[in-house]
């Protein structure tokens, strides 16, 4: 895992380094910069995971950094390290991931590193599954997917790429993390991306392409609730 960490009191910045290397269960890699403009050449070669940003010297702030990681690296977890919450409003339009105060952070850093780790797990999560077809192998991530269809001993999922008969090794669990991606078993036989619904109808759910999918009528009160779910968390 690749961190960027930036501020111009480099020692604070070792101290972040140290503390969080004690918690991690990854391999970490930093690129530590005093300065700004230093830090901004570095991500335009550089890809990186985390960023924990101070707020800003030489000309130029921390915010406009945050600005220039997400332009180029959008699932980059930018951690803003401020005095006081002056610059809460700027954090959430950057898109930062957290805020940390620097006289405060003794409380929380480990934390919030260890509730960026999962958060990076999850946007990088991959199912893995094999082609009936053709014999190789297929990596989809979540929001690739529309939905799983089991009919009677044959499993295909449908994607962004086209439908696909599959076998996938413990489906069971494969389903029990999807659903933290907003997915729900709609009817006996599919397992729906709700984020991914373009209209809903009494007994059926749209979804955006084109395909017209079964709902349970015992199912119907829990779906809503759900996609009512979903949809706040993607306009959040």
């Amino acid at each position: 895992m690749r961190i960027l960490l930036c501020d111009q009191d480099e020692e604070y910045l070792q101290t972040i380094a140290k503390r969080i290397t004690k918690v991690s269960l990854e391999e970490l890699t930093f690129e530590t910069y005093t300065d700004v403009q230093g830090a901004m050449r570095r991500v335009e070669v550089e890809e990186f995971d985390m960023a924990f940003l101070g707020e800003g010297s030489d000309g130029k702030s921390g915010f406009d950094l945050g600005y220039h990681i997400k332009e180029e690296y959008p699932d980059c977890l930018i951690f803003y390290i401020c005095e006081n919450f002056k610059h809460l409003n700027e954090q959430f339009r950057v898109g930062a991931f957290q805020m940390l105060l620097k006289n405060k952070q003794d409380r929380h850093l480990e934390r919030e590193f260890l509730r960026g780790v999962e958060k990076i797990h999850q946007i990088h999560f991959s199912i893995t599954m094999t082609s009936l077809d053709t014999g190789e192998e297929l990596n989809v991530i979540p929001s690739e997917i529309y939905y799983i269809l089991t009919d009677h001993n044959e499993l295909s999922i449908v994607t962004t790429q086209g439908k696909f008969r599959v076998e996938i090794e413990n489906l069971v669990k494969v389903k029990h993390t999807l659903n933290q991606y907003h997915f729900f078993q709609v009817h006996p036989s599919y397992f729906v991306n709700l984020t991914l619904i373009r209209s809903i109808r009494t007994g059926e759910l749209g979804l955006k392409n084109g395909d017209i999918v079964p709902v349970s009528q015992m199912n119907e009160r829990f779906i809503e609730r759900a996609i009512q779910r979903a949809l706040r968390l993607i306009l959040i």
